[in-house]
């Protein structure tokens, strides 16, 4: 993971984003009805909120801002590439480093 945000301009946050979620892990998204959970591969809810989506676009909204994703789906797998963040800092550090290794690391796939 610390690669991942290293190639991402978000190096300087691997240490705490890592510590924080606890890698390595894997991560289940549910998505209904215009919410949706992530989940750890412990059960720890990570990340919960509303979710829009506008053509090849899906907006998360944990309260604090949107989070944009393109998505696209190849087979069973699910996959984000980021847009944009405008949901708060949190724990003093960009959003999107505790967000983006959740979404975009790797594609989810379908059950």
């Amino acid at each position: 993971m610390t690669a991942f945000l290293k190639d991402n301009g978000l190096g300087e946050a691997a240490k705490v984003v890592v510590d924080d979620v606890g890698y390595p892990t894997s991560w289940t998204l549910v998505a209904s009805d215009g919410g949706y959970v992530t989940t750890r591969d412990d059960g720890e809810v990570v990340d919960e909120g509303a979710y829009e989506i506008d053509g090849d676009r899906v907006a998360f909204n944990a309260g604090g801002g949107d989070v944009v994703y393109r998505w696209t789906i190849k087979g069973d797998e699910l996959s984000f590439r980021f847009v944009k963040d405008e949901a708060l800092p949190y724990k003093g550090l960009p959003d999107e480093a505790f967000n983006r290794p959740i979404y975009e690391s790797k594609p989810f796939i379908a059950e």
